[in-house]
């Protein structure tokens, strides 16, 4: 296999792997579901391993989005945004 092909399948196979660690940390430390879009909208906002590597990766734009934190939940008091701190797992 050539060196480049075979790198190109690494990549693959890395961004497969960060995308599952990264939702399953989602889906473990309960994030709700503002932070999971964050979270997914954090991960687009980056090239991919394998974009990297073959250089198809795109310049960065960054988009302006309205914080969630401004946002009224239906009981009329606002809702006050904050991510989870990531810890060791329990057993």
């Amino acid at each position: 296999m050539d060196e480049k092909d075979w790198l190109s399948l690494v990549a693959v196979h890395s961004d497969a792997w960060l995308l599952a660690v990264a939702f399953y940390f989602g889906a473990r430390f309960g994030f709700d579901k503002e932070s999971r879009k964050r979270l997914f909208s954090m991960i687009n906002n980056l090239p991919t391993i394998y974009e990297v590597v073959t250089g198809t990766a795109k310049k960065q734009v960054k988009e302006k989005h309205p914080k969630s934190s401004s946002k009224i939940n239906k009981s009329g008091t606002k809702r006050k945004h904050t991510s989870p701190a990531i810890s060791p797992a329990r057993t």
